[in-house]
């Protein structure tokens, strides 16, 4: 757990100060190894926590309003990439039932305890939307500065990824698309990935879901069925 968490960015203090953020650690886990299982063809695939990425996204999305709270963001940002795409992706992560005191049933999918953290989903969603619009709305002399932020934020993905790159000549040429402004931005749908500990040890559930206009993927999951 402490070298996946590392290796990802993931401050390793939420593991050892014994409070409720134990839980949201070992949930980071469980998604970084679900997703180390999903694995796109011809693609490099980079994850960033959402907070550090948000200052970044709202530059880029340049819009009044577009600002996101702490408490608005979901938790994870999943960037797939090619040499001439990149698609965002957010990811919200719970994970219930590891403290003795904090008996759980397992939810159903779309249930009004997921209700929270479909909200997070869906602001995640609309600035990552105003962040490609912005993209595709700019003006010529306009591209360039949001052109250098956008460089900067995935050549830090690159350098933050446990794998690195998986093709250097591919990852060069991005880079100067995206300088260039002749890289598509693209958001697919987010993801609400629920682990919680209950007496299904086999409980694994995936369903695609429209909560207001936001539609988005829902795993409701034991997290003895992602390890093994």
């Amino acid at each position: 757990v402490f070298k996946v968490l590392g290796q990802r960015g993931i401050g390793l203090s939420t593991l050892v100060r014994g409070d409720q953020q134990e839980a949201g650690a070992i949930g980071f886990y469980l998604a970084f190894k679900l997703l180390d299982k999903i694995l796109l063809p011809d693609k490099d695939t980079f994850i960033l926590p959402l907070d550090e990425c948000t200052n970044f996204l709202e530059s880029l999305a340049a819009s009044e309003g577009s600002e996101l709270s702490k408490s608005q963001r979901a938790d994870l940002l999943v960037i797939h990439t090619d040499s001439s795409s990149i698609t965002f992706k957010a990811i919200e992560v719970k994970c219930y039932g590891l403290v003795a005191e904090e008996k759980q049933s397992k939810p159903e999918i779309g249930s009004a305890r997921l209700s929270a953290a479909i909200k997070q989903l869906a602001a995640s969603q609309n600035l990552l939307e105003e962040v490609v619009q912005a993209w595709q709305n700019r003006e010529s002399e306009d591209c360039y500065l949001a052109a250098n932020a956008l460089a900067l934020l995935i050549e830090t993905a690159m350098r933050l990824s446990r794998d690195g790159v998986g093709d250097q000549t591919r990852a060069s040429q991005l880079l100067e698309n995206i300088l260039k402004c002749e890289v598509k931005l693209e958001v697919d749908e987010p993801l609400l990935a629920y682990f919680v500990l209950s007496e299904d040890q086999e409980d694994f559930r995936v369903a695609r879901k429209v909560s207001g206009e936001v539609l988005h993927s829902e795993l409701i999951a034991n997290p003895r069925a992602i390890l093994e």
